[in-house]
């Protein structure tokens, strides 16, 4: 699958030169139109090099198409599910190069770092087609050359991070989970939901809770027949102080103890500008922190006790202050600073407990959709994708998981070009400085 990476590198690079160059002229100038194209539609797609971007939605679907033919076979049987990441994250970059000013460069590095996480689900690789890849004239090398500093160092980052995920091992197995006792919170909807399907699907032993009993009972029936173990439900409000500890020795009687600690729970956040209520700020405080704080304190001897895990579901408004989110994003500020923070001294006292915070993007929830319609530019990640993100990350006990991946390099770039933040934010939520 190199000679993709590099295709899409030559894209990129000439996407930011500002010369008009469709996409399967690039892929025709590199030679692997025959490879990814199945049958006639090359010729349907060479009516595209002649009218730049007015064809491109077509070629990108014979594209998507023709990796499907070509490359589906080669996953591994147990991760067919990552082809629904390949191309998400295939139509995510072909529509990021169409909008962008003034982050060019921000986003190269996202859509080159993109590649990495589909050379996971491959063991085969064509090297006869990288070394042919190599020796055409595809203009990479050259205009790499001839870019500058900061557009060579992204791009050789990307390189480097696409050609070490070819050797990365997925270390997660879904059979650690036949059996795992999981208490998981706000598994009425949204990721909750979905977690609570797929722990489900895993064979592991649920206990769901979240403050709509009717809902509740409905999630756990079909738990049930997606092969969970044993499941039970407890409704509680987490507004309510009391509420973290009867859950969790709810759970602890019911489930003989805890394997998995998934919070996951949040509290009503209108995405709107900071009207001065305090009063809000303090609820949503003890929903989305305080009671994270408590269930987790409680549930510690027990996650000790079985070398358990605690995952924390947080956002990127926990590491990037954004607009509308003034009281949201304060909350998952203090999620990311106690669990961090409480992961060191876990870990300075040799107690066997993993804490995995879990950065989550914009989730097509129909809550989210809903809320940031027409305020945010951004394309929304699926609800069941991001669930399952979540479980991974906590099986494999990893400290920190992205979801989308992306997250993780914004993040990045946040911290190591601060004098550009504003202008990163301005093209995600459209408005200017005065």
């Amino acid at each position: 699958m190199y000679f993709l990476c590099l295709s899409f590198i030559s894209l990129f690079l000439k996407k930011l030169s500002s010369k008009p160059f469709s996409l399967y002229e690039c892929l025709h100038k590199i030679g692997i139109t025959k490879f990814v194209f199945p049958g006639q539609i090359q010729t349907i797609c060479r009516t595209v090099v002649s009218s730049p971007f007015s064809g491109e939605t077509a070629t990108l679907q014979h594209l998507i198409q023709g990796l499907k033919v070509n490359l589906l076979p080669i996953f591994h049987s147990q991760q067919r599910w990552l082809w629904l990441s390949v191309e998400r994250s295939l139509r995510w970059s072909f529509s990021s190069t169409q909008c962008l000013t003034y982050v060019n460069s921000f986003f190269v590095i996202q859509n080159l770092l993109s590649l990495a996480g589909w050379l996971t689900a491959s063991e085969e690789g064509d090297y006869s087609i990288l070394a042919a890849v190599l020796s055409c004239e595809a203009s990479f090398f050259t205009t790499l050359r001839d870019m500058r500093p900061l557009g060579k160092v992204l791009c050789a980052t990307g390189i480097i991070a696409v050609l070490l995920a070819f050797f990365w091992k997925d270390t997660f197995n879904p059979e650690s989970l036949s059996g795992a006792r999981v208490l998981l919170t706000g598994a009425s909807g949204g990721i909750g939901e979905q977690m609570a399907y797929h722990y489900a699907r895993f064979g592991a032993e649920i206990l769901l809770t979240a403050r709509r009993e009717a809902v509740l009972q409905k999630v756990m029936e079909k738990c049930l027949t997606l092969g969970a173990k044993k499941t039970f439900y407890i409704p509680a409000d987490m507004s309510s102080p009391s509420e973290p500890e009867k859950v969790v020795q709810f759970a602890v009687q019911k489930l003989g103890g805890l394997d998995y600690l998934v919070l996951n729970h949040i509290g009503i956040s209108p995405f709107q500008m900071w009207n001065g209520d305090v009063e809000y700020t303090r609820w949503l405080m003890q929903v989305n922190f305080f009671s994270y704080v408590a269930l987790a304190t409680a549930a510690l001897p027990t996650l000790e006790k079985n070398k358990g895990s605690l995952v924390v579901v947080s956002s990127l408004t926990g590491k990037i202050p954004t607009p509308f989110t003034t009281s949201y994003s304060a909350t998952k500020f203090a999620l990311d600073g106690f669990f961090s923070s409480l992961r060191h001294e876990l870990i300075m006292q040799k107690r066997n407990i993993s804490v995995t915070l879990c950065i989550l993007g914009l989730i097509d929830t129909d809550t989210a959709l809903e809320k940031t319609r027409g305020k945010v530019y951004l394309t929304a990640s699926p609800a069941a994708e991001a669930a399952l993100a979540i479980i991974q990350a906590g099986a494999t006990k990893v400290q920190e998981v992205f979801y989308p991946w992306w997250l993780q390099h914004t993040c990045s770039l946040w911290v190591l070009f601060p004098c550009h933040r504003n202008q990163v934010l301005q093209s995600f939520y459209n408005y200017s400085s005065p």
